[in-house]
């Protein structure tokens, strides 16, 4: 059944569940959902595997089912589709040894690993197997390479803790997201970009660099661009900085806290007075969505920002 939508929405991007029965073409839906990988199926009996994925802004989930097998990303393939982007592997079921730079570790039922595909590594399923993929953009989680040797080392819990937490939003996305629109996906995979770092941090207390802690409150400013009260006080509470160290972290990108916060205010703004299929929503009720209700300030805001009003965005879109 096709999920209902409202005016003004959009679906959430989906790849419909592919299976199939050929080693060969289960390789080519892999790439398309995935990456260029090389598979080798470790039985001499019938094929089969199933991969079904969302993707939206770069990051991108998956369930993938098959048989026993083994899997590689090699130098060649790394050049020929190079990536900047972390893989996140849950097994769901079956087993599975994961080696990258000569790191081995073991994948077991309610465990998690990350590992870099601009790196060779390789995957050996020992058994007919279910597994999750979460693929992470490098810059959206640039987790320092130490941390991701301990991961690939050992393996973090998923049954307890943050890892818990991030298993189980994991698997409510799957549940829930055919319902959605495709800016309330990326929302929602941005939060699960969040719960992974702090399950990381059960790991290594001090994952990220100052350019990954930096990443991580663009991130979470992102996620509350509505609340009107949204501020460098605010920010610096809710993600656990001193508001001194909060602004040297912004200093460093030339713009402060604040006007960071109102220049993406006023670019999604200006993105949905653009968009026709909003037309039926008043300037002032995008305004306040995104924490600007005072229409008076936002055409002020607007004028120093893009030389118009808002209402001449929207005529001019």
């Amino acid at each position: 059944m096709v999920p209902s939508t409202t005016p003004g929405t959009r679906p959430a991007p989906r790849l419909a569940r592919s299976t199939t029965n050929d080693s060969d073409e289960y390789r080519s839906m892999l790439a398309a959902a995935d990456l260029s990988l090389d598979v080798s199926p470790r039985t001499s009996g019938k094929f089969h595997g199933s991969v079904q994925a969302y993707a939206i802004d770069g990051l991108a989930i998956m369930r993938v089912s098959s048989v026993e097998q083994d899997v590689a990303r090699t130098h060649p393939m790394i050049g020929s589709f190079p990536t900047e982007v972390l893989k996140v592997l849950i097994e769901r079921e079956g087993s599975a040894g994961i080696r990258q730079h000569e790191r081995e570790g073991i994948l077991s039922p309610g465990c998690l690993t990350i590992y870099d595909t601009t790196r060779p590594y390789d995957v050996r399923q020992f058994a007919p197997f279910v597994a999750d993929a979460v693929l992470i953009p490098r810059d959206r989680l640039p987790i320092r390479n130490d941390v991701l040797a301990t991961l690939q080392r050992t393996p973090l819990s998923a049954t307890t803790g943050a890892g818990a937490i991030f298993d189980s939003y994991l698997t409510q996305l799957w549940d829930r997201l055919p319902e959605c629109s495709a800016p309330a996906t990326s929302r929602l995979l941005s939060v699960l970009v969040e719960l992974l770092a702090a399950a990381v941090v059960d790991v290594a207390p001090e994952p990220l660099s100052d350019h990954a802690r930096q990443v991580t409150v663009m991130t979470w400013i992102g996620m509350h661009l509505s609340d009107p009260d949204l501020s460098p006080p605010a920010v610096a509470a809710a993600t656990g900085l001193s508001l001194r160290y909060l602004h040297r972290l912004f200093a460093e990108t030339g713009v402060t806290v604040a006007g960071y916060i109102r220049s993406e205010r006023l670019r999604h703004i200006k993105r949905d007075l653009e968009n026709p299929h909003l037309r039926h929503r008043t300037i002032a009720a995008i305004g306040a969505q995104w924490g600007i209700p005072d229409p008076a300030h936002l055409s002020r805001l607007f004028r120093s920002a893009f030389g118009l009003s808002p209402r001449d965005v929207r005529h001019l879109a």
